[in-house]
């Protein structure tokens, strides 16, 4: 069925917690609530999964009805509060708390051949469905949205400006992307930082990180052991830097590719693979050099 997540901050759980908990209890609506602020502050770190970030607060209406009864009335309670983005969920009007989505709340449960768990519900044409929470709001076969479709006519600085050919990973924080510059044919790395994801207890977030990277990327460019930054912009709340792309390989792998310790070859090629080491050893010290000089530890 509907079930409602109210996401939250570091800074505002409490609050939001305080206001809600009489709420549903005068109410006698079922809801749970992660334990602690430490346990949410370490979902919000990148390695953790992006899909179910931000369900501070989980609530069980009992039917359609009571959901739309609840989320309206939530819509007003909570209006005042700012928080991350559900990934899985529809955000209820202009509400930034506020979501819902249709998915299990007493779901069947199996394990497949690895230990791994699934769940399964039952979708609008009585067909047993698994319950996969995309990271965007999907509804299963058959089950129309409590809420009318919203006009999506907004227009896109990303995708008018920079053609977005694959995406190189994924972490709760955002994503990294390869594009080209539409106007200049430059093919670029675009950095996304998601707000209110990477909680530091301080008040930073992911956004403060990544703008943070942008001016430091500035300083040290004349340099030359750095990207030059080549754009930066919000869109729909995110914070997207951009950086020109390098091609080449990370240190690992060319440890993988080129380590011929590991092949077991001839002391010439290992002599060989050590002199190279300890060049590029000797160009981080040049580099730790220009940071320690401009007051970076």
């Amino acid at each position: 069925g509907w079930k409602i997540h109210v996401s939250a901050t570091d800074k505002n759980a409490v609050d939001i917690l305080n206001t809600l908990v009489p709420f549903l209890i005068q109410r006698l609506v079922p809801f749970k609530v992660i334990r602690n602020m430490e346990t949410y502050c370490l979902l919000s770190q990148k390695p953790f999964s992006r899909v179910q970030y931000g369900k501070f607060i989980t609530i069980y209406p009992s039917c359609t009805k009571q959901c739309m009864e609840l989320l309206e009335e939530l819509s007003d309670i909570l209006q005042k509060f700012d928080g991350p983005r559900i990934l899985t969920d529809r955000r209820y009007k202009n509400c930034m708390v506020l979501y819902y989505r249709y998915g299990g709340i007493r779901p069947q449960c199996e394990y497949d051949n690895q230990g791994m768990m699934h769940t399964y519900i039952t979708d609008g044409l009585g067909h047993t469905v698994e319950d996969v929470r995309h990271p965007y709001f999907f509804l299963p076969d058959g089950i129309a949205d409590i809420m009318e479709e919203e006009s999506r006519n907004v227009d896109s600085y990303l995708f008018s400006e920079y053609d977005v050919k694959n995406a190189l990973r994924f972490t709760n924080s955002g994503g990294a992307y390869i594009a080209v510059h539409r106007k200049t044919g430059e093919k670029v790395l675009i950095k996304e930082a998601r707000p209110h994801t990477v909680l530091d207890g301080c008040g930073h977030d992911a956004i403060f990180f990544r703008e943070k990277e942008a001016t430091m990327l500035r300083e040290l460019y004349s340099s030359g052991f750095v990207p030059r930054v080549v754009d930066a912009f919000f869109e729909q709340e995110h914070y997207f830097l951009v950086e020109e792309y390098i091609e080449g390989h990370t240190l690992f792998h060319f440890i993988m590719e080129s380590n011929p310790i590991m092949r077991l070859e001839s002391a010439e090629k290992v002599s060989d693979y050590l002199l190279q080491i300890m060049e590029y050893a000797e160009e981080l010290c040049k580099f730790l050099a220009i940071l320690h000089e401009k007051g970076y530890v």
